[in-house]
Order: structure tokens, then C-alpha cells, then sequence
């Protein structure tokens, strides 16, 4: 799974350097933890920790692809104790068997859904079984995700980070004015915006453009109630 992180050219690169300076001495996994950060130029402590240092189990996902006139992927770790965050390939299938694209999408406990590229008929998660892990794959509409609700909910933001449009979907019990505030980490007001939400599903876009890179959060409110979701920005 580490060579999947630091792609083939890298791994084996710091693999090699690993047995040329420990060779013949005693070495550590932090040891081969700072060759392998040493060849990415970045930090490999979110994996170490995930997967040798503080982790227990393996991911298990359930995948579900929501589709109708647009499609959104929404991919829940079931597992209990450790969520992981890796990258993880995933394959787009229309109905008739033809190929429309290979993403790699960042899957990590604080994002459960996924803008799909194009309008798939299936999907094809880890095709290449890059990681340990067990997976379960659905189709349902995507009607089942946003029933009419008799409470003012927060149904789903997508994709999970975005760049630079976010659309948040929600129910309303009743037609009434609803204000959206994004917050960036410093808790300073980035955008402010006020819908006439309509019975039932609704969707707000924010294009972020303008916008720094970083996680925001973002409140709807209606006169008595608020909801927040999180979302980030990745430019």
C-alpha cells in the first residue's frame, strides 16, 4: 500500500537507499520512515500511524453509486476503531460496457461523498486491489438519499473537497427563506447567501473561486434551526 502512495519510481528508489544505509546494522520502521519521506519530500506520518504505529484493522467500505440526472458516489467506512484515509482508485462503467474514466480519488473519514466523473451506470472501487481492505459495491437511485423529510436536514455536500463548486443538498418541510454562511478555520464569514427554499429537496451551490484552499464550514439556517456540514477546498 506504500508503494501505491509513493508511486513504483519512489518506493523502490527509497527501498534501495533503506538497504544501502542500514546494511549490516540495526534499523528501525521510523528508520524507514524518514527514507521514505526523505524521497517524497513530504510526510508519510498520517500513513505510518494509520497502518503500523497506532492503527488496528483495515478499512471496510460500502460504496454506493446514487445516480439520476446527476450521480454522486458515496463511500462509508463501516469498520469500528481506526477510519482511514488513503487514496483509492476507482473505475467508471456506462450500462453498455463501456469505459469512461479512471479516477483516484482521496477517501478519508471526514468526506462521505464524491462527484463521479461523467454519468456512470457502475463503478469499479480499487480495481487494481492496491489496498487490504474488504468493499461492497451498490446502485440505487438517488432519490433514496433525499426523501422528504418533516425536519430541516442537511442531506449531503459533493464533491468532498471540491474545487472551486460545492453543492450542498437539503430538505425542507415547508417553503421558507434559507441562509448559507461559510466559515473559514479562522471562523472568518467567506460567504453569505440567502435561498427561498421550495417543500422538500433542495440544492444550494457555492462556487468558491475566490476563495484560499483550507476547510470550511458551512451553517444553512432557516428562522429556528441550523445545520453544519464540513467541506474542503482544494485548489
Amino acid at each position: 500500500m506504500l508503494r501505491w502512495v509513493m508511486g513504483d519510481s519512489l518506493f523502490f528508489e527509497a527501498l534501495r537507499d533503506y538497504g544501502q544505509q542500514h546494511a549490516f546494522s540495526t534499523a528501525t520502521t521510523v528508520d524507514f520512515q524518514a527514507v521514505c519521506e526523505a524521497h517524497c519530500d513530504s510526510t508519510l506520518q498520517w500513513f505510518f500511524d494509520e497502518w503500523v504505529f497506532e492503527g488496528t484493522g483495515y478499512p471496510q467500505y460500502q460504496v454506493t453509486l446514487r445516480t439520476s440526472d446527476i450521480a454522486v458516489l458515496e463511500i462509508d467506512q463501516t469498520q469500528t476503531g481506526t477510519q482511514f484515509t488513503m487514496p483509492v482508485e476507482v473505475e467508471y462503467w456506462r450500462g453498455d460496457g463501456s469505459f469512461i474514466a479512471l479516477d483516484t480519488i482521496w477517501v478519508n473519514p471526514d468526506s462521505l461523498y464524491y462527484r463521479p466523473i461523467g454519468l456512470p451506470d457502475s463503478v469499479s472501487f480499487d480495481p487494481n486491489g492496491w489496498l487490504l481492505k474488504s468493499s461492497t459495491v451498490r446502485h440505487l437511485p438517488l432519490s433514496e438519499l433525499t426523501k422528504v423529510s418533516e425536519d430541516f436536514t442537511v442531506s449531503y455536500a459533493y464533491p468532498n473537497p471540491f474545487n472551486p463548486t460545492l453543492t450542498i443538498a437539503y430538505d425542507s418541510p415547508r417553503p421558507q427563506p434559507v441562509t448559507m454562511r461559510a466559515y473559514n478555520v479562522q471562523g472568518q464569514l467567506a460567504v453569505e447567501k440567502t435561498d427561498m427554499a421550495a417543500a422538500g429537496s433542495n440544492t444550494l451551490v457555492w462556487n468558491a473561486e475566490n476563495q484560499a484552499s483550507g476547510v470550511y464550514l458551512i451553517k444553512l439556517s432557516t428562522q429556528n434551526e441550523t445545520r453544519t456540514v464540513k467541506a474542503v477546498l482544494l485548489k
